[in-house]
């Protein structure tokens, strides 16, 4: 079946990884837990691959939206589409992380189910792009005020290039942004 198939192209690719490191002379600690997880970190990961399909299109979706807006705002009847530094989730949506941290951890402590930690790990995924998400529209907000174009870029382009480390930051001002609402003094976009 499809999904035979697929759990056996992952165990490849987690076989590949595991050649090369054991070329690269890695750390022995480092392959033996490779090796000896290797099935638990296919399952880890049929277990996301739907969060990543959702996460891929949310990324596709709202690029094409930015590039695309780019392009048509250049015709007057597209003038008053709505810039991306206005996108707000609402307000209902923070309870989607919260809820299904607490379901987590109730079912690794309580339950024990290995489906319901997929899905609330599937649901924290998705729900951590979103924060990301508006937490980039607040600092687009900001940032539209400055006149300088190049710092914009600069900034833009510093968020995605340390995303491990400032991604985290971005979707807490994504999530803390539901409370404090921080583009309430103005809600204009150019």
């Amino acid at each position: 079946s499809f999904g035979e198939g697929l759990r056996q192209y992952v165990g490849t690719m987690v076989d590949e990884v595991i050649r090369f490191r054991s070329r690269m002379q890695e750390s022995s600690l480092e392959l033996d837990l490779l090796t000896t997880r290797r099935e638990e970190m296919v399952t880890m990961a049929m277990g996301v691959l739907p969060a990543v399909m959702v996460i891929f299109s949310i990324v596709s979706v709202t690029l094409s939206g930015i590039v695309g807006l780019k392009f048509l705002r250049r015709y007057p009847a597209f003038h008053h589409a709505p810039w991306p530094a206005s996108f707000r989730l609402p307000d209902l949506w923070v309870w989607l992380p919260i809820v299904s941290g607490v379901i987590f951890f109730f079912n690794t402590y309580v339950v024990h189910s290995e489906q319901l930690a997929m899905m609330t790990i599937n649901v924290i995924l998705v729900s951590a792009v979103l924060a990301f998400l508006q937490g980039f529209a607040v600092v687009s907000f900001f940032l539209q005020r400055l006149r300088t174009r190049w710092f914009r870029t600069v900034v833009y382009v510093t968020i995605l290039f340390f995303f491990q480390t400032i991604g985290i930051a971005v979707a807490g001002v994504g999530l803390a942004d539901v409370w404090m609402n921080f583009r309430k003094g103005g809600t204009t976009c150019k």
